[in-house]
């Protein structure tokens, strides 16, 4: 019981240290000023009836049969969008319709006082993310055409409710293609909506690539002893992590695919089809993937139904940036929560998490939570422990009889 005692007094002192030094000789952190700005409603309905329209007129769509001609792609400069949300920072780029740049605003780069948001899409992605491809290449070189997009400013901000950009790209061939972006104020979920107008006198019959690539370094591969980062996929409702020198093996994977992206220790991105106004999901996909001079590129590939000439099809998609936190994922998708996999103790590790981050609901300090989730655990095995203390205990009385015996018969 001494021993006990002895350890509660241990954990209440240091309870006391650590909650003092926090408070007398810590310096609080300075407060994010997150600029607010004030959203143009008008700008806002006409993006949200801009989607509602095109998803409405699907079936009434007729276009008109264009002959193929060859038109040389012009040199002209491409903008590129960026967004402005109380969560994260965009840039889209016309060509490809790529995301370039994407900033987490709640988290830094590192643990250093003045350093920049933490940016999800590394400069070595030339190409950025989330781009768009036809699997049989209909469009040749789809992912490096040039998309016109639909505002008139380079940069815009979402702090309320959501706003939808438009990027468009006209084939030589007369097919449309099109890119709707939709941005939430509260939401790492971005919607993109991604819709074909056959206006040739030739049949469409291809399939969505949406490539989620990343970076897979020296510096990186040491990380990933400790924490898997690398390409991953929700496979027929299974966690599964595909390491890099796996791919040469196996680059293919079919099956119901949930999501599919590539994830960081801590960060992810993933895109995840939605289910159209009907309801239904497309269940025909598969990703495949490829290793080459440190590059990693996940290719999410949906088939699409069969186009004929004059008619229009709509694809909807949600893309994810953001942390891989329990909380934050649970709220847009139980699946989601799969991203967060702790391998063989993940049956232990995710309910001392979830508990973990309840304490820190309520007493905002990692450090005091994790000395609260130790003592939680010793109360919880108390029992064990004074039943052990005392088997002990009778084992000593024994002793000396145990010694004698064998002394007795040696």
């Amino acid at each position: 019981m001494d021993e006990q005692k002895r350890l509660l007094l241990a954990v209440v002192l240091s309870v006391v240290v650590l909650v003092g030094y926090q408070t007398f000789f810590v310096k609080p952190p300075p407060p994010n000023s997150q600029p607010q700005q004030v959203q143009n409603q008008q700008d806002q309905t006409q993006g949200q009836q801009q989607v509602q329209q095109e998803a409405s007129n699907i079936s009434d769509y007729k276009a008109p049969v264009v002959k193929p001609k060859p038109v040389e792609r012009p040199e002209s400069k491409y903008r590129t969008i960026s967004v402005s949300t109380p969560l994260y920072n965009i840039a889209i780029s016309e060509y490809g319709a790529a995301v370039r740049r994407f900033e987490l605003k709640n988290y830094k780069q590192t643990n250093e006082q003045d350093s920049p948001f933490k940016q999800l899409v590394s400069k070595d992605l030339v190409s950025g993310t989330l781009s768009l491809d036809l699997e049989r290449e209909s469009v040749s070189d789809l992912k490096n055409a040039v998309y016109t997009a639909g505002i008139g400013t380079d940069k815009t901000s979402v702090f309320q409710g959501s706003k939808s950009i438009e990027f468009v790209l006209t084939t030589s061939r007369g097919l449309v293609i099109k890119k709707i972006f939709t941005f939430k104020a509260d939401s790492y979920m971005i919607d993109c909506d991604i819709i074909f107008q056959n206006g040739s006198d030739m049949s469409l019959n291809d399939s969505i690539v949406i490539s989620t690539p990343g970076i897979y370094n020296d510096e990186i591969k040491k990380r990933s002893r400790f924490a898997f980062e690398g390409p991953v996929v929700l496979l027929d409702d299974e966690y599964t992590a595909i390491k890099p020198k796996d791919i040469e093996e196996q680059n293919t994977y079919s099956g119901q695919i949930g999501w599919s992206g590539f994830t960081e220790r801590y960060f992810m991105t993933a895109v995840m089809p939605r289910s159209s106004s009907d309801g239904t999901i497309n269940l025909d996909t598969k990703i495949k993937l490829s290793y080459t001079n440190e590059l990693i590129t996940n290719d999410f590939i949906q088939k699409m139904d069969r186009l004929d000439p004059g008619k229009q099809a709509q694809y909807p998609f949600t893309f994810y940036m953001g942390p891989k936190s329990l909380k934050v994922l649970g709220e847009y998708d139980n699946s989601f929560k799969k991203a967060i996999n702790f391998g063989f103790f993940n049956i232990l590790a995710k309910p001392l998490l979830i508990t973990m981050n309840t304490i820190h609901d309520f007493i905002p300090n990692y450090g005091v939570a994790i000395i609260l989730l130790t003592v939680l655990i010793k109360l919880i095995f108390w029992p064990l422990g004074t039943k052990s203390y005392k088997s002990m205990n009778k084992m000593k009385k024994v002793q000396p009889l145990m010694t004698e015996l064998r002394a007795k018969y040696k």
